[in-house]
């Protein structure tokens, strides 16, 4: 699995998690190149990619794209537009597919829901997170709009 990230911290947390190579969204110029750099932490064209991004880093994708492979869009925190060239769409076949929770069946959201809350009692699953009391909200918003990497949880 290759993850990318803005940064040397969001970098160092995907090799934590797991990642088997990383990429640096901000040491390549251009969506030509950060799709280059990653076909190479790859070792070869990628056939799925789980897209949070958008923007360039999509662009960046679609161009490391095996052929007859899938891009899945799940945000957009990099930017809301992208510009895709039909070369590498259609000349790879490329689908895109978008996703989002609210139109999954409510029982299958349920579902998942409770299988979730179950990992997390038995301590399987965590999740970075600070806590911030209420009286600094203001500086809560102002993490959060920074992209914080941990969940923030208001104290009363």
């Amino acid at each position: 699995m290759v993850a990318a990230a803005r940064d040397a911290d969001g970098l160092a947390r995907a090799c934590e998690l797991g990642a088997d190579a990383i990429v640096d969204l901000t040491a390549h110029d251009g969506p030509e190149a950060l799709g280059e750099a990653f076909r190479e932490a790859a070792g070869g064209d990628v056939d799925v990619t789980v897209d949070p991004l958008w923007g360039e880093p999509a662009m960046a994708a679609a161009h490391a794209t095996a052929r007859w492979g899938r891009l899945v869009q799940i945000g957009q925190s990099a930017s809301p537009e992208a510009t895709l060239p039909s070369a590498a769409i259609r000349g790879k076949l490329l689908s895109i597919l978008g996703h989002n929770n609210l139109a999954t069946p409510q029982e299958v959201r349920a579902n998942a829901y409770e299988r979730m809350v179950e990992h997390a009692a038995a301590g399987r699953l965590t999740v970075d997170h600070d806590v911030v009391p209420l009286e600094r909200i203001d500086e809560a918003w102002e993490r959060q709009a920074a992209f914080p990497r941990r969940k923030l949880v208001l104290r009363p």
